[in-house]
């Protein structure tokens, strides 16, 4: 199978001039206990909505690194069902805060909580970002990076992939 390439040709494109560093990161998709929503980020600093996303450390395994991350990000802690999902996709963008290129070896997760239990973490790992509850029908139009709202579309429609879909995207290219 073809990994799917996604690349920002706007103003985060890769610069030439950049150093790139290369890591592994995990996105959640994380649904309510009992509603038929889903937890995005809305960054302070960027223009993005996201999925719950960061890297993972070498050591650890993808489904331990979203848990980990599902609470630091919103501290909900009471997992019902946790699944890595089939979708691997890769990224590059030019990171302006950090001054380097990334280049994203993306996973993707399925947690549903079992409850709303949250435990109080410290507010600084929120401090980037605000959480919210989102319907399922509105997710698609809420998601504004192109990789996030492609995983989307195929975790909600149950599809392996949509060439379509991605033919239309300007930031997709086969992995190559």
């Amino acid at each position: 199978m073809k990994i799917p390439y996604f690349e920002d040709n706007w103003k985060d494109a890769p610069r030439f001039d950049k150093k790139t560093v290369k890591r592994k990161n995990i996105l959640v998709i994380l649904k309510h206990s009992d509603r038929e929503e889903f937890c995005l980020l809305v960054w302070k600093k960027f223009w993005w909505n996201s999925l719950i996303v960061w890297w993972v450390d070498e050591w650890e395994w993808y489904i331990e690194a979203a848990k980990r991350e599902v609470i630091e990000e919103t501290w909900y802690n009471d997992f019902w069902e946790c699944s890595l999902l089939d979708l691997e996709f890769n990224t590059s963008f030019y990171a302006s805060h950090k001054d380097i290129n990334r280049y994203s070896i993306e996973k993707y997760v399925f947690i549903q909580l079992n409850s709303m239990q949250n435990i109080w973490v410290d507010e600084k790992e929120t401090q980037n970002h605000n959480f919210l509850w989102i319907a399922k029908n509105e997710v698609a139009d809420f998601l504004n990076l192109d990789n996030n709202m492609y995983a989307w579309r195929l975790f909600s429609t149950w599809k392996e992939e949509d060439i379509e879909y991605l033919e239309e995207l300007k930031s997709f290219k086969w992995y190559k």
